[in-house]
C-alpha cells in the first residue's frame, strides 16, 4: 500500500509472461541454453505425493469389483510383453540356472529364457506377489544375453509397491534402466517419485522436468508433479534460509517508497525538560527524514528502552518502530506495536492507516476497512487516510472506487504527488485511458521536478507500446534523479524501466542489461533490477549469472512469498539446465513445442486460417478463450461494422466477449478461408473469408457472406520472429452484412446499390455538361 507499486510493477512486467504461459516457459528456459531464448518456469500447486500418479496421465479409481480378482491389469506395473506359452514359463520358473549353465546356452536360448522369466515376473506382479516377481526379474537380468532396460524398470516397480516401499532399490534399478535408455519415461517417473519420497527433491525435480518435456506436456500428472516438487523444494529451502537469516531492511528504494507514501508531519513537541529517550525519538525522526534508516531504527529502539515522557511521545515511537517491524516482515510484531500506539493515543490516524496495511498483509480486508473507517471518525480531514484506502481498493481491482479516494485525498491536499499519480494509474486500469493521460499531463505540469510522475507515466506508455514516448519520460525521470544531491541513493526504477523499454523496442537485451547494472551500481539492493537482470541473463545465455541473480533475489526477498518466488525460479532454471545438458539433441523439437504452446505465430500466412476458424467456430467457450489469449495481444483493438473495441489494458477480454456472443447467437457457423495475403514488411495479414451464420431462432435459411479480415501483427517482446494480433478489422460489403443477419433483405439492398450506381452515372453526365467534370469519356 505504498508507492512501491512502481517497483512491483516492474517485476510484474518481467514475470507476466511466466504466469500466463506456465508450461511453455518450462520449455522456454531450456531453450535459452540452446540460443533460442525463454524465461524461467514458475508454477505452484498444493498437490501432495500420492494425489494422482505421474506415470499414467489419469489414474482411474479402482472399482469395488477389482477385489474379486488379483489378476486385474495394473497399468502402473511392468510392460506386459508376453512371449512363450504359460507352460514354458512355468518350466523356466522352476529351474534356477547357474552361471555355468547360462554360459553354455546359445544366444537364442538365453533370449527365450529371459523373456519367459519376464512373463512369469509380470504374472507374479499382477498377483501382487512382489517378492517373487523381484526374483524372477533378477533371474531374467542374469540370463539375458544383452541388458534390457525393461527388466530393471519392472523390478523397480516391484520395489515401489512393496510394503514398505524400498525406494533406494527403486532408484538403483531405474539408474540401470536409464543408463541403457535415457528416454525411458516409466523409469524416469519411478525414479522421480522415489527420489521425492527420499526427500532428494532437486534430483526428483530434474527427473519430473525431463519426463514432462520428453512427453511434450501430454502427461498432465507429470507436469503437475513438477509443480508439486518445485513447491516443496522452494518451501524447504525457504524454511532453512529463514531459520538462520538475520532480519534486514528491504532495499533503500523500497523503504523510501514506503515512507514516501505518507505525507510529512511536524515532529512531536518535546517537554521543557526532555529525557534522553525523548531526544532519541526526535533524532530518530530527523534521521528518517534524511533517509538514514538504519540509524533511525537504532535510535527508536533506544528511545523506547530509555523511556519517554508522555503517552503522545510513546505512541509516536511505537508507530515508528511498528513501521520498521512491518518493513522487516515482522507482521505480528508490527501489529502489536501499532495497537499499543493506538491504545495510548486513539486519534493517531497514521497508526490506524498502518494497522490497515498489517491487516491487508494478513489477508483481512474487512478489518483493514474498519481501521480506515475509525481513522475517518477520528480525523476526516486527514488526506493520507483516503490515499491508502484507495491503495487497498486498487490492489482489490476496484479501480473506480480507488480513483474516488485518490480524488478525495487530492482535494484535501493537492501537493502530494502520489495521490495524483495513483489517480491516473487507477483511471488507466479502469479503462479510462483519455482521463488517465490528461491527469498525467496535469501532474507533470504541477510537479516538473519530481521524477515519479515521469516514471509512472512512462510505465503506462510502455504498456501501450508507445516506446519512444515511454523512453523520453524515463530519461527525464533519470535526469531528475541524478540531479539530486547524494546521499541518499537515488530512485533507480526509471533506469530499470528504460532498459526494459529499449529492449522491447529494439530487442537488444544488452541495452536493458546495461541500464539494470547501472541501477544496481547505484542501489545494490534494488529488487526490480535484480529480477530483471536474472531474466536478461537467461535471454543472453549467461546461465551462471542468471542463477547468481536468482540467489541474490532470494537474499533480498523481504517476505516468505517473495523468497519462495525467487527460489522457485532458481531451482526450476537449474532443472531445465540439467535437461538441456543431458538431451542436447532435443533443441529443434523444443523450439517447435515452445512456439506451439506459447500460441504466438511463427509463420502467420500459414497459421492464420486455423486461428480464424478456431476463434469463430470454436466448439467450446474454453477453446475460444484459449485462442484469444494465445494469439491476441492483451491490449488488442477490434473493428467490425456492428461493434468496436478500442486498444486498452485487457481489451482482448472485450474481443473475446464479442466472439462468445457470436456463438451464443449462432450455434453453428460454417467458415471457409479462400485466400491469405501477408505483407511481411508491414506485419499485416489480409484474409478472404466466406461464412454462414446460423442465427438461433431465426426463421431464415443462412446464406454465405463474404468478408475481408485485416490483421495487424505485433512482434513478441521475447522473440521478434513470433507474432500476436494487435488489431483485428472485419470489412463487409453491405450486401454481405444482410446475408449474415437478415438474408431476405438482400434483394432490396442489391436494388438500392444498383440505383446508387445509376444515380452516380446520371449525376456524372449532368455535372460534366455544366463543366464540373469533362473527362469521363477518356476512361
Amino acid at each position: 500500500m505504498s508507492s512501491s507499486t512502481s517497483s512491483e510493477g516492474v517485476v510484474d512486467r518481467v514475470q507476466a509472461f511466466v504466469s500466463e504461459n506456465k508450461r511453455a516457459v518450462l520449455v522456454g528456459a531450456a531453450l535459452t541454453v540452446a540460443a533460442i531464448g525463454g524465461i524461467a518456469y514458475y508454477a505452484s500447486t498444493s498437490r501432495r505425493p500420492g494425489e494422482g500418479d505421474a506415470e499414467k496421465g489419469e489414474r482411474k479409481k479402482k472399482s469395488k469389483s477389482s477385489k474379486k480378482s488379483k489378476l486385474t491389469k495394473d497399468e502402473d506395473g511392468p510392460l506386459l510383453e508376453e512371449t512363450g506359452k504359460a507352460a514354458d514359463a512355468q518350466e523356466v520358473e522352476d529351474v534356477v540356472l547357474t552361471d555355468e549353465q547360462i554360459a553354455g546356452m546359445s544366444t537364442e536360448e538365453r533370449k527365450k529364457a529371459a523373456a519367459l522369466l519376464k512373463a512369469s515376473g509380470n504374472t507374479a506382479y499382477q498377483k501382487h506377489d512382489f517378492q517373487n516377481a523381484v526374483g524372477l526379474y533378477t533371474r531374467a537380468i542374469a540370463v539375458t544375453p544383452a541388458p534390457e532396460p525393461v527388466f530393471y524398470s519392472n523390478r523397480a516397480a516391484c520395489y515401489m509397491n512393496m510394503k514398505p516401499p524400498v525406494y533406494e532399490s527403486v532408484v538403483t534399478d531405474c539408474n540401470s534402466a536409464l543408463a541403457l535408455d535415457s528416454r525411458y519415461i516409466k523409469a524416469l517417473l519411478r525414479r522421480a517419485t522415489a527420489l521425492e519420497h527420499l526427500e532428494r527433491l532437486e534430483d526428483s525435480l530434474r527427473d519430473f522436468t525431463t519426463a514432462t518435456i520428453l512427453e511434450q506436456f501430454r502427461n498432465d500428472n507429470a507436469a503437475q508433479s513438477v509443480e508439486r516438487v518445485l513447491k516443496k523444494l522452494a518451501a524447504k529451502k525457504a524454511e532453512e534460509i529463514l531459520a538462520t537469516r538475520e532480519p534486514r531492511l528491504p532495499s533503500h528504494t523500497f523503504v523510501s517508497a514506503y515512507f514516501g507514501a505518507f505525507r510529512n508531519r511536524p515532529p512531536p513537541t518535546l517537554p521543557e525538560s526532555p529525557t534522553t529517550g525523548d531526544q532519541n525519538l526526535l533524532t530518530a525522526i530527523q534521521a528518517l527524514a534524511a533517509c538514514d534508516y538504519a540509524h533511525s531504527l537504532s535510535l527508536i529502539n533506544e528511545a523506547l528502552e530509555q523511556g519517554l515522557s508522555n503517552d503522545e511521545l510513546k505512541a509516536e515511537a511505537l508507530n515508528l518502530r511498528g513501521t520498521y517491524k512491518f518493513l522487516f516482515a515482522d507482521v505480528s510484531g508490527a501489529k502489536e506495536d501499532l495497537e499499543a500506539s493506538l491504545a495510548l493515543v486513539p486519534s493517531l490516524t497514521q497508526s490506524l492507516v498502518k494497522l490497515a496495511s498489517v491487516h491487508m498483509e494478513q489477508g483481512d480486508a474487512a478489518k483493514a476497512f474498519e481501521c480506515f473507517d475509525e481513522a475517518i471518525r477520528q480525523n476526516p480531514k486527514d488526506p493520507d487516510i483516503y490515499y491508502h484506502r484507495g491503495q487497498v481498493l486498487f490492489i482489490m481491482n476496484e479501480f473506480d472506487k480507488a480513483a474516488e479516494n485518490y480524488t478525495e485525498s487530492t482535494a484535501l491536499d493537492d501537493q502530494f504527488v502520489f495521490s495524483h499519480i495513483q489517480l491516473a494509474v487507477a483511471q488507466y486500469k479502469g479503462n479510462h485511458v483519455a482521463n488517465s493521460m490528461a491527469t498525467f499531463r496535469r501532474t507533470l505540469k504541477q510537479f516538473p521536478h519530481r521524477s515519479e510522475p515521469f516514471n509512472y507515466y512512462g510505465e503506462l506508455l510502455l504498456d501501450s507500446q508507445r516506446f519512444a514516448d515511454a523512453i523520453e519520460k524515463f530519461e527525464r525521470a533519470i535526469e531528475i534523479e541524478k540531479s539530486k544531491t547524494r546521499p541518499p541513493p537515488i530512485n533507480v526504477l526509471p533506469l530499470v524501466n528504460l532498459g526494459l523499454a529499449m529492449y522491447q523496442r529494439e530487442n537488444k537485451p544488452e541495452l536493458a542489461q546495461q541500464h539494470c547494472e547501472e541501477a544496481l551500481a547505484l542501489d545494490p539492493e534494488c529488487e526490480a533490477a535484480v529480477a530483471t537482470l536474472a531474466q536478461l541473463h537467461l535471454q543472453s545465455q549467461d546461465l551462471p549469472k542468471a542463477i547468481e541473480m536468482f540467489k541474490l533475489q532470494a537474499e533480498l526477498a523481504r517476505s516468505e512469498p517473495e523468497l519462495l518466488n525467487a527460489l522457485t525460479y532458481r531451482y526450476a532454471t537449474s532443472a531445465q539446465i540439467e535437461f538441456v545438458k543431458n538431451y542436447p539433441d532435443m533443441m529443434p523439437q523444443l523450439g517447435q513445442m515452445a512456439r506451439g504452446m506459447m500460441g504466438m505465430m511463427e509463420r502467420p500466412e500459414e497459421e492464420i486460417a486455423g486461428i480464424v476458424k478456431s476463434l469463430t467456430c470454436a466448439e467450446t467457450p474454453e477453446a475460444q478463450k484459449e485462442t484469444v489469449e494465445k494469439y491476441y495481444a492483451v491490449d488488442a483493438g477490434f473493428r467490425h461494422p456492428l461493434s468496436t473495441v478500442l486498444p486498452s489494458p485487457n481489451s482482448r477480454n472485450s474481443i473475446l466477449g464479442i466472439y462468445q456472443w457470436y456463438r451464443v447467437m449462432s450455434p453453428e457457423i460454417k467458415l471457409d478461408v479462400r485466400s491469405v495475403t501477408y505483407n511481411e514488411s508491414q506485419n499485416e495479414l489480409f484474409v478472404d473469408v466466406v461464412q454462414e451464420f446460423h442465427i438461433r431462432w431465426s426463421p431464415f435459411k443462412p446464406t454465405p457472406a463474404r468478408l475481408l479480415v485485416h490483421l495487424v501483427l505485433a512482434p513478441s517482446v521475447d522473440d521478434p520472429k513470433l507474432f500476436v494480433v494487435s488489431l483485428h478489422e472485419d470489412f463487409y460489403h453491405p450486401e454481405d452484412i444482410l446475408a449474415l443477419t437478415i438474408p431476405p433483405l438482400m434483394p432490396v439492398v442489391r436494388l438500392l446499390l444498383r440505383a446508387g450506381s445509376m444515380a452516380s452515372n446520371i449525376n456524372a453526365f449532368l455535372f460534366a455538361k455544366i463543366g464540373f467534370w469533362g473527362t469521363r469519356d477518356k476512361f
